[in-house]
């Protein structure tokens, strides 16, 4: 690779809705973009279609999956999921891409960063299934899903002491922001789990001896206390990283 700032490739949505919308454009929250521009890499954004993957990867210098609809069930387990009312936030598109992404970054070491439905789609690529929908599966779980508060804490989790997320962060217990209903359920056999919540589900995994393959369940990309993101040495980390993978 040449020298300059890392390019990394940011997976997006279909956005379904308005009239500019119709053939299913693009749409990408800025807060993923603006965090990689300001920790010194250049932001790529990543269309739902059927790319080859592998031509995209060898071009980039780390891989973050963003958050978004569910994750289609038949691609974890056998039967549909209960829960048709969701159909809708389904996009078998982007599912596939990044299931391909994840499969082939992982053969690379490229650089992962996965958030929210990042983790979701990770853990599937990798073999793992998923609560469809945690209210109806999880007894006594804590409010995962709080729309109204998308840069707050509102749960807890506690993070392992011996995990790359706390050797980066330094945090051990930390409030979370949270907006999925869907989560890890059988962890992938090549991942980590390094963060839960007191309800038992899974909030952070690695993968141990990779530069950096992260994903967390929560939006650190837009958490923020008292003014200042307190994982936003997780976002210096991840594209020093990458800084150095096209170094």
């Amino acid at each position: 690779m040449s020298s300059g700032r890392p390019l990394i490739a940011i997976t997006s949505c279909s956005q379904r809705k308005g009239l500019e919308f119709r053939d299913e454009s693009v749409s990408l929250s800025l807060d993923y973009a603006r965090k990689v521009a300001a920790f010194g890499g250049t932001p790529l954004v990543v269309p739902n279609l059927e790319l080859d993957a592998a031509a995209l990867l060898a071009r980039i210098d780390g891989l973050i999956l963003t958050g978004g609809g569910d994750v289609e069930t038949s691609l974890f387990q056998d039967a549909p999921g209960p829960y048709d009312d969701l159909a809708t936030l389904v996009d078998l598109t982007r599912d596939r891409l990044e299931i391909d992404l994840c499969k082939q970054a992982m053969e690379t070491c490229l650089p992962i960063f996965g958030i929210c439905r990042g983790i979701q789609i990770l853990n599937v690529a990798m073999g793992g299934t998923l609560y469809i929908d945690i209210p109806s599966e999880v007894t006594d779980p804590v409010n995962h899903r709080e729309s109204d508060r998308p840069r707050e804490g509102v749960h807890h989790i506690t993070i392992d002491s011996s995990s790359r997320l706390h050797q980066i962060t330094g945090l051990t217990t930390v409030e979370v922001n949270s907006t999925h209903h869907q989560a890890v359920k059988d962890l992938a056999p090549s991942l980590t789990a390094t963060a839960t919540t007191s309800d038992g589900i899974i909030e952070a995994v690695e993968v141990p001896g990779h530069p950096f393959l992260i994903a967390v369940q929560f939006h650190p990309e837009r958490l923020l206390r008292e003014g200042k993101n307190l994982f936003d040495p997780l976002w210096a980390e991840f594209l020093r990283v990458c800084a150095r993978q096209r170094a």
